[in-house]
């Protein structure tokens, strides 16, 4: 689903922020079947850097149902998402990948980001690498409002479906509401990406606002 074009340039992401020194993680939200979190850790064992883990957060058992009115109650029904834990675990295990340097986050995005965040926070970790497939507006705000913050200066955003246009929205609700003006270079036709160049600080309040608005709260699986 993600073709080479969008896997390459995963790569040279990496190699330009390994040679640049900047610090962090890769974080990968909503990896379907791990593909990339899988061509990540790769290309990190293969060059040999042992400080930087791989982050793969995910309900894996599909989306949830719409909770607020930008949303198209349409996600969770696709059974085609839903791919389980130990589906997306199997093929890091084969390639001899599934070690200290993986971490798994299970469950929906409201309920599963806020925990890597506090540890990544209290072990003084950052992120060089985000890469987000959320594919609903309520899913990338999670995403941006548990994690933006915590990308580095220099690093990475990478919007996977940045042509959805619920995505698209959330993104530029919260650069818009954060007074962020960025240079999203195009991927191809559905993705774009956009590198860190000052230190943000989230409006945690105004998140914690638009959860009041869910007409219902999502749960971890």
């Amino acid at each position: 689903m993600v073709r080479r074009m969008r896997l390459e340039n995963i790569e040279r992401l990496l190699l330009n922020m390994i040679d640049a020194e900047v610090p962090g993680d890769f974080v990968e939200c909503g990896v379907w079947r791990g593909g990339s979190s899988l061509f990540a850790r790769g290309v990190l064992k293969a060059l040999n850097v042992h400080d930087r883990k791989v982050h793969l957060v995910d309900s894996f058992e599909g989306l949830p149902k719409a909770s607020q009115a930008k949303d198209r109650d349409v996600w969770s029904e696709m059974d085609f998402l839903k791919v389980s834990l130990e589906e997306v675990q199997e093929p890091f295990r084969q390639l001899g990948l599934l070690d200290h340097g993986v971490a798994f986050h299970k469950g929906f995005f409201q309920n599963s980001l806020p925990p890597p965040r506090k540890q990544l926070l209290a072990s003084n970790r950052t992120i060089a690498f985000l890469r987000m497939d959320g594919d609903m507006f309520e899913s990338t705000m999670d995403i941006l409002n548990n994690l933006y913050d915590l990308v580095s200066v220099g690093g990475c955003i990478i919007i996977d479906d940045f042509a959805i246009q619920e995505a698209k929205e959330a993104v530029e609700t919260f650069l818009h509401h954060h007074g962020l003006i960025v240079d999203c270079i195009t991927i191809d036709e559905s993705s774009s990406y956009f590198c860190i160049e000052q230190e943000t600080k989230v409006d945690s309040a105004w998140y914690e606002e638009f959860n009041k608005k869910r007409t219902r709260a999502s749960s971890a699986p």
